[in-house]
C-alpha cells in the first residue's frame, strides 16, 4: 500500500525538478491512499498528468512521502 501526503521535502524535490507551478498548485493539498501500481497510474490519468517526464517526478515525490511519513530520512 502506498500513501503519502505532501511535505515540504516532497514539494522542495518536485519543485526542484522544475514541474509545472500550475500542476504543483493543484497536488500541494492532495492526501494520497493508494494500493497497487495499476491504481496509482489511473490516478495520474484521472488528474489529466500525460506526460511521462511530469509521471516520474510525481511518482519518485509521492514515493519519497511515503519514506517520510514512515519516518525514514532523506
Amino acid at each position: 500500500m502506498f500513501q503519502s501526503a505532501p511535505t515540504v521535502g516532497v514539494l522542495e524535490y518536485i519543485e526542484q525538478q522544475k514541474l509545472s507551478r500550475v500542476l504543483l498548485a493543484r497536488l500541494e493539498d492532495i492526501t494520497l491512499r493508494i494500493k497497487t501500481a495499476s491504481a496509482w497510474e489511473i490516478w495520474l490519468d484521472q488528474h489529466e498528468i500525460k506526460a511521462k517526464r511530469y509521471r516520474r517526478i510525481i511518482t519518485e515525490g509521492a514515493l519519497t512521502g511515503g519514506l517520510l511519513a514512515q519516518g525514514i530520512p532523506r
